[in-house]
Formats: C-alpha cells, sequence, structure tokens
C-alpha cells in the first residue's frame, strides 16, 4: 500500500513537467479506474463465519470497561490521524507558500513515502519486542518536532530535511493505529468497539484541517504547522502515559515443553 504513496507522486511529478499540474489529476484518474477493476475482478465476498460462543467462552466486559481504553489510547490515536492528515494537507501548502514549483512538491512526497517504506519492517520489530509505546511516542515526538521547526522549509533543501523528518515519525508508527484497534477492543462484539475505535481516530481528520484552517485566517500555515507540532507533542506526552497503563506488551507464548501424545489408531 506504501508503495503506492511512492510511485503516484513520482509519477505525478513526471507528467506536471510535462503537460503541467491538470495533468497530475489524469495519474489519479487512471489509478482509481485500475484499482476499480482489481477490486471487482479479484475481491471477492467472503461469508463471515459464525462466532462460537460455547459456554466456556468469557463474559463480555462490561461497557465502561471497554470505553476506557478506547477513549484514552483513541485520543493518542487521534492526534496520530490528525498529525498524519495535517502532514499531507501541509507539504502542499507549504511548497505554495514558499514558491516552489509543483514538480518539486510531488517529488519531495515520493522520497519522503520512499523513507517511510524503509521503517516499516523494523516498526513492527520494535512493536512486538517493546510494546507499542516505542514506537508510538517516537513517532509523534519526531513528527512534532518537525512541524515545530517548519520555519526551515523555506529553502529546497530545508523542505526536503522538514518532509524527511516528517517521513521518519510517521513510518515509526507504521501500523500503530490498526494494531492498538485491535489490543483495546473487545473480542466480544469486535465489530461494533472498533466501529467506536474509527470514530475516535478518525476525528482527527476533522481536527487537524480545522487547526490549519483557524489558525492561517488569522496568520500563515506555517504557524498552523507550528501550532500541529504543539499538538502532535502533547500526544506524545499522553500516549507515553497512557499506553504502558492500558496496552501491556505483547506476550511471547512459551513453546511446549514435550510433543503432544500421538493418538492411537
Amino acid at each position: 500500500m506504501r508503495v503506492g504513496r511512492i510511485a503516484g507522486p513520482l509519477l505525478g511529478a513526471a507528467v506536471i513537467v510535462l503537460f503541467g499540474a491538470p495533468a497530475a489529476f489524469v495519474v489519479h484518474l487512471a489509478a482509481a479506474c485500475l484499482s476499480l477493476v482489481l477490486v471487482t475482478r479479484y475481491v471477492t465476498p467472503h461469508l463471515g463465519r459464525a462466532t462460537d460462543t460455547t459456554s466456556d467462552s468469557p463474559p463480555p466486559p462490561t461497557r465502561r470497561a471497554s470505553m476506557r481504553p478506547i477513549l484514552l489510547v483513541g485520543t493518542a490515536a487521534l492526534i496520530l490521524t490528525a498529525a498524519r492528515t495535517n502532514r499531507d494537507l501541509l507539504l502542499p501548502l507549504l511548497g505554495h507558500y514558499y514558491g516552489y514549483h509543483d514538480s518539486l512538491i510531488s517529488l519531495v512526497f515520493a522520497v519522503s513515502s520512499a523513507a517511510e517504506l524503509v521503517l516499516v519492517l523494523p516498526a513492527g520489530t520494535v512493536m512486538d519486542r517493546y510494546g507499542r509505546a516505542a514506537v508510538l511516542v517516537p513517532c509523534l515526538a519526531l513528527m512534532g518536532i518537525a512541524f515545530t521547526i517548519t520555519p526551515i522549509a523555506g529553502t529546497v533543501g530545508g523542505f526536503f530535511l522538514f518532509s524527511g523528518l516528517l517521513a521518519l515519525g510517521n513510518g515509526l508508527g507504521a501500523g500503530i493505529n490498526k494494531t492498538l484497534s485491535a489490543d483495546v477492543t473487545p473480542a466480544v462484539g469486535r465489530a461494533r468497539w472498533m466501529g467506536l475505535w474509527n470514530s475516535v481516530s478518525g476525528a482527527g481528520g476533522l481536527v487537524g484541517p480545522g487547526i490549519v484552517s483557524l489558525v492561517a485566517v488569522g496568520s500563515t500555515v506555517v504557524v498552523a504547522s507550528v501550532a500541529t507540532g504543539a499538538l502532535t507533542l502533547v500526544g506524545a506526552v499522553w500516549a507515553a502515559f497512557w499506553l504502558p497503563r492500558l496496552v501491556p506488551r505483547t506476550r511471547r507464548t512459551a513453546p511446549p515443553s514435550s510433543p503432544p501424545a500421538s493418538r492411537s489408531a
């Protein structure tokens, strides 16, 4: 999925140079049509198997016990979503603000996405070995620092450095949102609880651009980016406090001491 975030901007940069900025929308249209064909052809509906509800199944947790981790941990995910949304929003806005060519902005997206892709496997390894906070806290902290030093984007080198720091932070958090959703939602009625989780975390897509709109009205997009950084750093502190308390580290199952006895004929 992340490879597409590299290929798309690279193709976009090429067609912008050759045919102008509107041609980038042709790339989007072609990709959307191709994906529609692939989904229609290869993704078939699967009938879910009924959940086995035997007498040995644990009782479902209370509503209050289920809501607490979803809301507290979900707040950190909300801030992460806001930061990620504003990253995609502010990179082109800042590029326009500083007068960079459209193809350069598209190239910056591709380079930063490549940096994120490199970190996917290391991030997963750290997450499994040291816990979820070990990736989410550095993810938010790095992105927050990057946003707060937005003025360095006034030069081309600074613009690449700014986007690179955002990419490193975002790459460290690869998969963290989906992993946390599985960690904190109860197994009983999981679809309903995941709907709540997605509502909480997805609200960041409203909060992030809302901050940019409110701040940019009375100031500039640079100040709006710095404000995003302040919120993201608060999210890092929040995650550092709550995740170790509500999301325990993954416990690896020890191998059996002896092989199971074989069945007799």
